[in-house]
């Protein structure tokens, strides 16, 4: 079974891949502006790559902990042979690339809760039963394999069926994407 993480923890989360997003690509400009300044920098992107590598290293526990291969268990190792041979910069765009990819997943991630609770608010709460020539409404829980439901021009089709009678066009594109309907 997958961890599954609270709001709150989900917050301080973002709130650090963002504070060390923003503080790996700060170590990379001043490291370049102290560059040609002749200065040292090197303390700055050590501390950076440093915390760059502990959520990885977190993550790579847990997958050797669960028996499972992970990127943060491929990138642990690029990051500490990084540190280990002195090579900052490389460890820090290896932290700017996983940052990058964690906060692009966790806005894709929002953006598909979003469609999908986007997509339930269309699906209709009760639908036609027709039996013995009577035709009754009734909530869409109720509804049993085999009953004969009756879809209304206009209407959302409200489970999944056969046609049995008549003919319709359906606009399925906020399922599929398809901008032209089905017939």
């Amino acid at each position: 079974m997958k961890h599954q993480l609270d709001k709150k923890e989900t917050d301080y989360l973002l709130v650090a891949d963002i504070i060390l997003f923003v503080a790996s690509l700060l170590a990379v400009v001043t490291d370049f502006v102290f560059h040609i300044w002749q200065g040292n920098q090197e303390v700055f992107l050590i501390v950076v790559s440093m915390a760059g590598l502990l959520p990885v290293l977190i993550g790579a526990l847990k997958a050797l902990l669960s028996r499972k291969l992970s990127i943060d268990l491929l990138a642990s190792i690029a990051l500490v042979f990084s540190l280990l041979n002195g090579e900052w910069h490389s460890a820090i765009f290896i932290n700017l690339m996983l940052i990058s990819a964690r906060l692009f997943a966790r806005y894709t991630e929002g953006q598909a809760k979003n469609a999908i609770r986007s997509l339930l608010k269309l699906r209709p709460t009760t639908v036609h039963l027709k039996t013995d020539h009577v035709v009754t409404e009734i909530p869409i829980e109720n509804v049993k394999v085999g009953d004969l439901v009756l879809v209304n021009a206009g209407e959302r089709v409200p489970v999944d069926g056969l046609i049995i009678e008549g003919r319709g066009i359906i606009d399925q594109s906020s399922l599929t994407g398809e901008s032209l309907p089905q017939s």
